[in-house]
């Protein structure tokens, strides 16, 4: 009966409080578990409670690699005008997020500061938001919009330049303004999505490529890799239309003369035991920056998706690996996807080629000679090219936030 009495916020706070200083707990972990019960609870009795609102802008991370994308634009905001929001529910991801975080002295919060506090931001800022993910652990098709719940006004921005299908798929219609990479894309988002606002930003993600150089020596001795040998960064994608399976046995081989760093989509999955037939090979985990890949690569090779634009973006020489019939992957492609446009000028190779194909490719110095005056045409027809993209876009989000 007491217990009944008690009101359930003041408890949940209390609770909270007395747990966060408690030495078995861990503080993070417990504010994410326990978002599903506290989401319901205060949905429930804030019914017709209007949440207050905080005229800040809330960024969502629902994975760490997604730290590197948006890092670029936060780190040109005032602190206090923005705070990281950790959407994940892998105990070992989240403590890479919230080290990341603590250790840049970054504001952060879980859905369960949220919703106990019975708050909302101005501004959400986010990658993509499929719709029908529920606003609670396990985040399960339920019909829910996460987003909405956490901001009034929401912001996407892109990702990758590829599979535009997967791009231009109808859950942008959540979004109220997408931040874009160029021209391409935001005649293709204004077509579809007439009620959106777009804007130009380029590529924030890119701007310590150009502008924090590494020393490559360094870099390369802590992989355990050759620095006298070229480097090629391999970044194949997933699912349909990755070219892993079809191409490791022309791709690992090159280790004996060059240095071959593979860094695949968070979602592929490849046996670490490659390595052990394969001296010269890395398989990096998706924690290792791509920014970082890129700027070990003499050569980039890449299948669809987001790396290919990026490589001409940081103007690569760029192979492309083609899986077959690219478009039989439905969710992803689409005959105007970048992926497949660019085919038609980048060189690109199909995996019944001969082994010897590959190598003679590398020690054509005519041929990437070439390919680089058509990276460059590629690049401005798809991109807004900065090398200060993140102040760009940072100062636009500033402006949503201002005008709001």
């Amino acid at each position: 009966m007491f217990i009944k009495k008690i009101n359930t916020r003041r408890a949940l706070i209390l609770i909270k409080k007395i747990w966060y200083n408690s030495p078995f707990f861990n503080r993070d972990l417990w504010n994410y578990n326990t978002a599903r019960y506290c989401y319901k609870v205060f949905k429930k009795k804030n019914k017709t409670k209007e949440p207050s609102i905080e005229k800040k802008v809330a960024v969502i991370i629902p994975h760490s690699s997604l730290l590197h994308h948006f890092f670029p634009i936060t780190k040109h905001m005032r602190t206090s005008s923005y705070c990281f929001i950790i959407v994940n529910n892998d105990s070992e991801e989240i403590k890479r997020i919230v080290a990341y975080l603590k250790y840049r002295k970054l504001n952060y919060k879980f859905p369960f500061d949220i919703f106990t506090n019975n708050i909302k931001y101005k501004v959400v800022l986010s990658n993509s938001s499929p719709i029908g993910i529920s606003p609670i652990p396990p985040f399960d098709f339920t019909g829910e919009i996460f987003i909405k719940h956490v901001g009034e006004l929401q912001v996407r921005m892109m990702y990758a330049g590829g599979k535009l299908r997967w791009n231009l798929g109808d859950w942008n219609k959540v979004y109220d303004y997408i931040l874009c990479y160029g021209p391409y894309y935001t005649d293709l988002f204004k077509k579809k999505f007439k009620e959106i606002k777009t804007y130009e930003v380029g590529y924030p993600r890119f701007d310590s490529f150009f502008g924090e150089p590494i020393n490559k020596i360094e870099a390369l001795k802590k992989l355990g890799l050759d620095p006298n040998k070229k480097t090629i960064t391999y970044l194949p994608t997933h699912g349909k239309l990755s070219s892993f399976e079809k191409f490791k046995s022309l791709i690992l081989p090159l280790g004996k003369n060059y240095n071959v760093i593979i860094k695949p989509h968070p979602w592929l999955k490849i046996d670490p035991n490659i390595l052990e037939k394969n001296d010269g090979v890395r398989l990096i985990d998706r924690n290792y920056n791509n920014i970082t890949c890129f700027q070990l690569a003499d050569f980039v090779f890449a299948d669809y998706g987001g790396s290919v634009l990026g490589s001409i973006y940081a103007d690569k020489n760029l192979l492309l690996l083609d899986v077959e019939d690219p478009l039989k992957d439905h969710l992803n492609m689409s005959k105007d996807s970048p992926d497949l446009i660019v085919r038609k000028y980048i060189h690109h190779i199909k995996d019944r080629c001969p082994p010897h194909t590959i190598t003679k490719l590398l020690s054509d110095d005519l041929l990437w000679k070439k390919q680089s005056g058509i990276r460059k045409k590629m690049r401005e027809k798809f991109f807004r090219f900065s090398k200060e993209s993140g102040k760009i876009a940072a100062s636009t989000l500033q402006n949503i936030l201002k005008t709001s």
